[in-house]
């Protein structure tokens, strides 16, 4: 029997198959059923040996073909959501006349390196950067797959002026922009809101 080409669930089916054709050969060789005896008195105590033993043997190969062919098999990807799914209940603030800024769409956001958001109404601004190259992404209304160690948000004292700066700077300035700011670091929580501007984006 060419055991090879049968899959995990067609193993496990020989399996259960053979072993009841091993039970009953194990009654014939054993003699104490009277009636399995009497109906197997034509087969010699010896055959039911090499009987039992083939038996055995197809058994065993089709639990290690089960237990490989499960091993083997691949592990089911999960689908990444697309880009309008990850941002269907993001909501973020479209534009704020007071600080004369207005977001980007959140879209941007998903495999960005980097993100910088402004809360209007705790005057933080924020930085994101993503954990790896597979890049920020969103879950509900959440930002996900940001660093911890390496995302930061500070206070701005005199946001208007501070916003129009931050805006007018290019990507090398951007970088050292919340040093320059004398406040403290405060934690990032990575949620979206009516509240908060999406500022820059960076692929």
């Amino acid at each position: 029997m060419k055991l090879a080409s049968f899959k995990a669930g067609q193993a496990r089916y020989i399996k259960s198959f053979y072993e009841s054709e091993l039970n009953e050969i194990k009654e014939v060789i054993s003699g104490k059923d009277v009636q399995v005896k009497e109906g197997y008195s034509n087969i010699k105590k010896s055959s039911a040996l090499r009987v039992k033993k083939l038996l055995e043997s197809i058994i065993t190969s089709a639990e290690m073909l089960a237990t490989v062919s499960n091993a083997a098999r691949k592990t089911r990807k999960k689908k990444t959501p697309t880009v309008e799914k990850q941002v269907a209940k993001v909501k973020y603030c479209v534009e704020h006349k007071e600080y004369g800024i207005a977001s980007i769409s959140p879209a941007g956001i998903v495999g960005a390196s980097e993100v910088w958001v402004f809360n209007t109404k705790y005057r933080k601004l924020s930085r994101y950067v993503a954990t790896d190259a597979s890049g920020l992404s969103i879950k509900g209304t959440t930002i996900k797959n940001y660093s911890d160690s390496v995302s930061r948000q500070k206070t701005l004292r005199k946001p208007k002026a501070q916003l129009k700066d931050f805006m007018s700077s290019g990507k090398v300035k951007i970088r050292k922009f919340l040093g320059n700011i004398k406040a403290v670091d405060t934690k990032m929580n990575g949620r979206l809101s009516d509240k908060i501007v999406i500022l820059k984006v960076f692929k």
